[in-house]
């Protein structure tokens, strides 16, 4: 069983978001409005540094999002698997090479 988000968008059928693994689930509704863009995006975390969606569309004035959480045995695959890149492992290598240059041709 698994914490899912059902969302409706305008009555349409609903996307049941969530996965056992996700370590976090994330609905989110932006507007920037220096391009005029209004988005929902529904995704999650998983184990690892894998990110999954489910929803990434445009609204517009008028449109309805409803978001209900439920517990689903079942919920929808994501549409989209993806790696992100590993913050800590970038941090760990500028460290390192940082550490290599000030301590090259050094003996210890």
């Amino acid at each position: 069983m698994a914490l899912c988000f059902e969302v409706t968008v305008n009555e349409d059928t609903p996307a049941i978001a969530g996965a056992s693994e996700a370590r976090v689930l994330t609905a989110i509704l932006s507007y920037v409005s220096a391009r005029s863009e209004l988005i929902l995006e529904v995704g999650a975390m998983g184990s690892g540094r894998e990110h999954l969606d489910w929803i990434k569309r445009e609204l517009k004035v008028g449109d309805v999002v409803a978001i209900r959480i439920v517990d689903s045995d079942a919920p929808d695959r994501p549409v989209k698997r993806s790696e992100e890149p590993s913050f800590l492992a970038d941090q760990e290598r500028a460290y390192y090479e940082r550490l290599r240059r000030k301590y090259e041709g050094k003996q210890g």
